[in-house]
């Protein structure tokens, strides 16, 4: 790992990188992205992600080409040596998981309230890091006067966000199967990413004589996935099962998530890189034990706005799809499907994926 001194810099070479911040206890920490006339380019800039309040994904080359630097920036309401003794930032390749730079602001004998203490520029279309540890006795108030621009209230906001909780929204009526093909429903994409969660009840009743008769065991276990298609044409597949669990930060920006301990099925969509997705076929199947659907409680959350119920007395299928997401510009329009296949490639058949399948009785695992 190189280590930076203030006013040095280096070239960075790597696609995704995540930043992280150290000494916060009583520090905020604010992003600045600046144009090439060095004016502030408000809202949100697609290639810088700050996941929480103390780590920021970047991708340098996937910014706008009028995107010239981005600052960080730790400010108190009180000088930050009277709460911090260093302020340090990493710099850490994300595909490889190696640390890549080190910039570390000293803050003994400092009275500064605000300190930027890192950037990233654009030279000659190549990216660097800085290390900067420029400080300002008057805090926002001071660098407000230097761009010329209000940013308490940027600052506040950006600090805010990430420690919001979720929004309270207005639950719509669960669809089921008899609305299928019937209920498309528009959304907004925003900020949060659009996280699709399967949830089921694992209960089957003991006292139903069919389940005595055919031998059924209860199902304990499930899985979602999506087939996607990019605006480019790319396709492909992602589910919480084997190996195909996709990627969050790059192609096809679908992540499938399991956790098998709390029961929990997701799909996460980085909403970042809508504009490069085309349309998303959400599928859920059993992967232990038998049931009729109807009996599991099955339900496909879409980030509490939409919920679609799997209602069917089918119990030779073992794969769902739920519903198909397509990109409208900037929201995204779900449509109820609830179709029962026997397998992956039947359900590419019907609706027309056409992937370069191994064997044409491919199964989801």
């Amino acid at each position: 790992m190189q280590y930076l001194i203030p006013g040095q810099n280096t070239k960075l070479e790597n696609p995704i990188i995540t930043l992280r911040v150290e000494g916060c206890l009583g520090v905020k920490w604010l992003c600045l992205v600046f144009d090439e006339q060095q004016q502030i380019i408000h809202g949100q800039c697609s290639g810088i992600n700050q996941s929480n309040e103390v780590t920021w994904l970047v991708q340098p080359f996937e910014l706008a080409d009028h995107v010239n630097k981005v600052k960080f920036i730790a400010y108190s309401d009180q000088s930050l040596a009277s709460t911090v003794g260093q302020l340090t930032v990493l710099y850490t390749d994300t595909l490889a998981d190696q640390p890549l730079f080190e910039v570390k602001a000293e803050l003994v004998n400092r009275s500064e309230s605000l300190l930027i203490v890192s950037e990233l520029y654009r030279h000659q279309d190549k990216w660097k890091v800085r290390s900067v540890c420029q400080g300002f006795n008057e805090g926002i108030a001071q660098l407000e006067k230097q761009y010329n621009i209000a940013l308490g209230q940027t600052a506040e906001n950006a600090h805010q966000r990430t420690q919001k909780a979720a929004q309270p929204v207005v639950s719509k009526q669960p669809f089921t199967a008899a609305e299928q093909h019937t209920n498309p429903i528009l959304n907004t994409i925003t900020e949060d990413d659009l996280l699709i969660t399967l949830s089921w009840e694992n209960q089957l009743n003991p006292h139903d004589p069919i389940n005595n008769v055919l031998d059924f065991g209860p199902v304990n276990d499930m899985r979602i996935g999506a087939f996607y298609e990019l605006r480019n044409g790319q396709r492909g597949l992602v589910q919480s099962y084997g190996e195909a669990r996709g990627s969050y930060y790059g192609v096809p920006y679908i992540q499938a998530i399991s956790n098998e301990d709390q029961r929990i099925q997701q799909l996460q969509l980085n909403t970042q890189y809508w504009h490069k997705s085309y349309r998303v076929l959400v599928y859920c199947f059993i992967l232990e034990g038998l049931s009729q659907w109807n009996k599991l409680g099955a339900s496909i959350d879409f980030n509490n706005l939409d919920k679609i119920n799997i209602n069917s007395y089918r119990c030779d299928q073992p794969l769902c799809a739920v519903a198909m997401i397509e990109r409208v510009e900037q929201q995204y329009k779900l449509t109820p499907l609830v179709e029962f296949f026997d397998s992956l490639v039947a359900m590419d058949q019907a609706y027309g994926w056409q992937l370069p399948w191994y064997s044409q009785q491919e199964n989801p695992e």
